[in-house]
């Protein structure tokens, strides 16, 4: 399948200079409280969409929930004025994308869109859509063979990826990509020039479908950290359990329960007394009210059902699944996700559920390159922060930790040793 194989993000927040991260089918988020891994995943969850050129609206796409970033002013760099997002790909139609956004009132708005994709000579074709110092040309668009400029009245969008989306996936050409259309009604239509620019400029529009990728390609499935509160009785089910025959929604919990440990059945009741649900726990001693079980059985419900929908395309972006788990239930989770496909970026302070995953590489259960650590370590005054990758090898060691990496515990190690 095609896969988001790098990330990187420039003058956002506490990144400034480009840092860069390699994705892989399991990739975690480890550092300290407020170093940007909750940005990581926001910027990640704005890509990811709007790589797909599917169904984009001209909108802040990073102010997406549970993400929330805010406007412009908010996500980019103290200071700045532009930020970039791209990242690289493997087994799809193109291979880079890198997006410059300035702010256009509060809204971040795509100002430089550059593409790479195969020739199909064994070479590499780059175009580039941007909005250049001219303020009369609104897009300018290069490739190796040409250059075309639209001008004001000539393209009704400010986003450079809504626009090129319209095209790619509606067909909604410029003069309806025919020459004599552009002649009758293009600004500068009698420059020889602007129409070689413009037929060369219809042809690679004609032939976006086989360059770009198609709808769907990447979807990401995300959970809200913040849980509705738990309730002895619901007004209807919740959306999370909400099953038919054909989802099976309901079968798989009842298997991830006994997986991690934790219960034997999940069952949605209809109370007549009370006129509502009820959320009922199987334990060895028989069907529990939700209420009246571990919270974190709670908290575990909203991620399995996530998991249990996402699609082999889907990547699933979590905060902290772990939170109010015991260390046996987040180790065994951890071992589930090796043992399946799925395809997840997880933002953990969780070390049972790494080192559960370098146990499960280290007994071949994992392959090593299944597997991505992306550590983040802020500078002493905590204004920046640089992202390393870490590997594992086949027997579980780390490959590229720099020394910074788990000191917290080495250093608790040694005092509970009496050593420092």
């Amino acid at each position: 399948m095609s896969r988001i194989t790098e990330f990187e993000m420039r003058n956002v927040r506490c990144f400034d200079e480009v840092q860069s991260a390699r994705i892989n089918r399991i990739t975690l988020l480890v550092g300290e409280n407020n170093t940007g891994k909750s940005t990581f995943l926001g910027c990640f969850h704005a890509l990811a969409r709007l790589s797909n050129l599917n169904d984009i609206g001209e909108n802040n796409h990073f102010d997406v929930h549970p993400f929330d970033m805010g406007p412009f002013v908010s996500i980019v760099r103290d200071g700045g004025s532009e930020f970039s997002i791209g990242a690289a790909f493997r087994d799809n139609s193109y291979e880079k994308i890198n997006i410059v956004f300035e702010a256009d009132g509060s809204l971040p708005v795509d100002s430089s869109v550059v593409l790479k994709h195969p020739d199909g000579k064994g070479g590499t074709t780059e175009i580039k859509l941007y909005r250049p110092a001219n303020r009369d040309v609104l897009l300018r668009v290069r490739e190796n063979r040409f250059e075309f400029d639209l001008f004001r009245g000539e393209i009704s969008y400010r986003s450079i990826l809504t626009w090129l989306s319209r095209i790619i996936r509606d067909g909604y050409y410029p003069f309806a990509g025919e020459l004599e259309v552009f002649k009758r009604q293009a600004a500068g239509s009698e420059v020889e020039t602007r129409q070689l620019g413009f037929q060369r400029f219809a042809e690679w529009m004609r032939q976006s479908k086989k360059i770009f990728p198609s709808p769907r390609t990447f979807e990401t499935a995300t959970v809200d950290p913040i849980l509705p509160p738990r309730s002895r009785i619901y007004p209807s089910i919740p959306d999370y359990l909400k099953d038919d025959p054909n989802t099976g929604l309901l079968d798989f919990l009842d298997k991830m329960g006994e997986t991690l440990g934790l219960w034997n059945s999940i069952q949605t009741h209809l109370n007549l007394d009370i006129l509502g649900y009820e959320v009922l726990v199987g334990t060895p001693s028989g069907p529990r009210n939700i209420v009246d079980v571990g919270f974190g059985v709670h908290c575990l419900l909203p991620i399995l059902s996530k998991l249990h929908g996402s699609s082999e395309n889907s990547i699933c972006l979590f905060q902290e699944p772990e939170g109010h788990v015991h260390p046996c239930a987040q180790a065994l989770l951890a071992q589930w996700m090796a043992e399946s496909s799925r395809n997840v970026i997880i933002e953990t302070h969780s070390n049972h559920f790494l080192n559960r995953l370098r146990i499960c590489a280290k007994n071949g259960i994992l392959e090593p390159d299944d597997l991505s650590i992306i550590y983040f370590e802020p500078n002493p005054e905590r204004t920046k922060t640089r992202l390393h990758s870490i590997a594992v090898d086949k027997l579980g060691n780390f490959l590229g930790a720099p020394r910074s990496y788990g000191s917290f515990f080495r250093t608790e190690g040694n005092r509970l040793l009496g050593l420092e």
